[in-house]
């Protein structure tokens, strides 16, 4: 670990959090701890620590709501979103 990593308890050990943003009432409640669950698993492979560490993966969801989403310098809805996710789905 850099010497810039995140401490806390003043045990030395870094923490590690991940912020993720989604639309308001994007996930469900399954949808949710399967994100926390995954994004856990992959700091902990990444930084070769094992699942004895998981406290120290902090996930942080944040909702954004509906009309405040923007990219392309115009709002973007979810069912835009939704849309563009499919697609992408069906295409791969």
């Amino acid at each position: 670990m850099s010497g810039d990593a995140f401490t806390a308890l003043g045990d030395g050990e870094p923490r590690f959090r991940v912020d993720v943003t989604v639309p308001e009432g994007a996930l469900s409640q399954r949808r949710t701890e399967g994100l926390v669950n995954e994004a856990t698993a992959n700091v902990l492979a990444t930084a070769g620590l094992t699942e004895a560490d998981a406290l120290r993966v902090w996930v942080l969801i944040h909702e954004q709501p509906e009309g405040t989403w923007g990219a392309g310098a115009s709002i973007v809805r979810f069912a835009e979103l939704a849309a563009l996710a499919k697609a992408e789905h069906a295409n791969a």
